[in-house]
């Protein structure tokens, strides 16, 4: 019977100390529920007071989790407060509309309130965007356009996209189509100094690895509107 007793006591005990509860838990331990439970009543109900000598201030949604320009078929690439827009086609930049996703409650470019798919800006020079959460405060994004068939005022000899070549990752890359219109194609018949594709390496696009070691190059042909005495734009996408 004594040994039964002693049995059943160190089980209590056992499970008051080990197990988390309203007697034994810390307060202020942020891991603990009854830490998270407080801190929730008080944000549902608008209590700002300190909790275990602190206040605590729960995140405000204010970003921009999508934006498109349908005219041009193009999508931004959202880099943490900086939205690129690449268009392939154009030759000159003008005023668009945008259609983009956001979790703030408004958005304003220079103090203009911003409508997905109504509103029209100059994208000529880059855009502030300002994103306003629920509480007032704001996040800043700026969108630039880069359009490179007018770089160096129309000036582009070669435009060599990583993402244009169908090959698999760690594929040796013989040869690369110029896509600025003059024709200046390159490619390596030298199978031991050709450079390899390595995919998803910049916001999930493919790049193209020169290596030093095998002295990796590819060589030009034609070279139509490239001069000693004549500049020109070369794009790398």
């Amino acid at each position: 019977m004594q040994k039964q007793h002693f049995t059943l006591c160190f089980c209590l005990a056992f499970l008051l100390f080990s197990c988390k509860n309203p007697f034994t838990e810390n307060s202020c331990d942020p891991n603990g529920k009854q830490f998270i439970d407080t801190l929730l009543l008080k944000w549902a109900t608008s209590d700002a007071s300190p909790t275990c000598g602190k206040i605590y201030v729960p995140s405000v949604q204010k970003e921009i989790l999508e934006y498109s320009i349908p005219s041009l078929g193009v999508y931004g690439i959202i880099t943490e407060n900086k939205i690129v827009i690449t268009s392939e086609s154009i030759v000159s930049i003008s005023s668009y509309i945008a259609n983009f996703k956001t979790n703030g409650v408004s958005v304003t470019v220079n103090g203009i309130e911003q409508i997905s798919g109504i509103t029209s800006n100059p994208f000529t020079a880059p855009l502030k965007y300002i994103v306003t959460g629920v509480d007032g405060s704001t996040n800043e994004y700026t969108v630039q356009m880069v359009a490179p068939r007018i770089l160096g005022s129309g000036s582009l000899r070669l435009w060599f996209k990583a993402d244009q070549l169908t090959l698999n990752d760690g594929d040796p890359i013989a040869s690369w189509s110029d896509l600025s219109g003059h024709g200046n194609h390159i490619s390596q018949v030298n199978t031991t100094q050709r450079p390899v594709i390595r995919m998803n390496q910049v916001n999930g696009y493919p790049i193209a690895e020169f290596r030093s070691s095998t002295v990796s190059r590819m060589n030009l042909s034609g070279g139509i509107g490239l001069y000693v005495n004549n500049s020109g734009s070369v794009f790398l996408s």
